[in-house]
C-alpha cells in the first residue's frame, strides 16, 4: 500500500512537471515572437523605442534563448555549471517577463490596439501564473541558503516592477491607486513563496486551530522556583 501511494505520488508530480514545462515553452515562445516583432517594428520606425529599449530587446532576446536549457532532464547529482545556469536563468526570466509585457504594453498603446482597463486586468491575472515556471523549474535546484536569500530578494524586487508596467496608459482609477500600492504585488509573492518553499522541502506555516489545541502560560514563580 505504501508503494502504491509513493508511485501515485510520483506520477501525479511528473505529470505536473510536464505540465509546467509545456507552460513554460509556450511562454517562452510567445516572448521570443514579441521580442522579435518589437525589433522588427523598431527597425521599421525608430520612433518607436529609445536607445536604451533597443538594448533591452536585444540582451532580452539572448536570455529568452538561455532559457531553453531548463526543458532538459536533469540529474539527481547536478554538476556545478548547471547549479551556476539555475542562478542565470532565475534572473533571466525576472528580467525578459517584465521587459517583454512592457514592449507589448508600449507596442500596443502606440497602434491604439488595447483597452487601458482590460489589458492591465489581464496583465494583472497572468502575473499570477508567469513565474511557476521559474519556481518549479529554476529555483528548486538552488540549495546554498545564501544563494536563495539573494535570488529571492531579487523575486521580491521583480514583482514590484511588474506592477509599474502599465506607464502612461489610461484605465480605472480604482485599479491604478491598487496596481500603484503593490496591492498587486502580494498575491503573486505568496504563491511563488508557497512553491519555492515546496521545491525546497521548507515546512510551510500553517494556521489550522484545532479544538483540541491547548495554551500553556509559563508563571514567573516556576523560574524563580527553579
Amino acid at each position: 500500500m505504501k508503494n502504491f501511494n509513493q508511485n501515485a505520488v510520483s506520477a501525479r508530480t511528473s505529470e505536473t512537471n510536464r505540465i509546467i514545462k509545456i507552460f513554460h515553452l509556450a511562454q517562452t515562445v510567445g516572448q521570443i515572437l514579441i521580442l522579435l516583432i518589437c525589433a522588427t517594428l523598431g527597425f521599421v520606425n525608430r520612433n518607436l523605442f529609445n536607445q536604451s529599449q533597443r538594448l533591452a530587446i536585444s540582451l532580452s532576446l539572448i536570455f529568452v534563448c538561455l532559457q531553453f536549457s531548463l526543458l532538459q532532464t536533469e540529474s539527481e547529482q547536478p554538476k556545478r555549471w548547471q547549479l551556476i545556469n539555475h542562478y542565470i536563468e532565475t534572473i533571466a526570466i525576472c528580467y525578459t517577463l517584465p521587459i517583454s509585457l512592457f514592449l507589448l504594453t508600449k507596442l500596443l498603446n502606440y497602434y491604439h490596439l488595447i483597452n487601458g482597463t482590460f489589458w492591465m486586468l489581464l496583465v494583472t491575472f497572468y502575473s499570477l501564473i508567469m513565474y511557476i515556471p521559474m519556481a518549479k523549474l529554476a529555483l528548486r535546484r538552488v540549495n546554498n541558503n545564501w544563494g536563495r536569500i539573494l535570488l529571492l530578494m531579487f523575486v521580491v524586487y521583480d514583482v514590484r516592477v511588474v506592477s509599474k508596467i502599465a506607464g502612461t496608459l489610461r484605465y480605472n482609477k480604482v485599479l491604478h491607486q491598487i496596481n500603484n500600492s503593490d496591492l498587486s504585488g502580494i498575491p503573486v509573492l505568496i504563491i511563488i513563496t508557497v512553491l519555492v518553499m515546496t521545491s525546497w522541502k521548507i515546512q510551510k506555516p500553517h494556521f489550522l486551530y484545532s479544538r483540541n489545541d491547548s495554551i500553556q502560560w509559563f508563571q514567573p514563580d516556576s523560574f524563580a522556583k527553579d
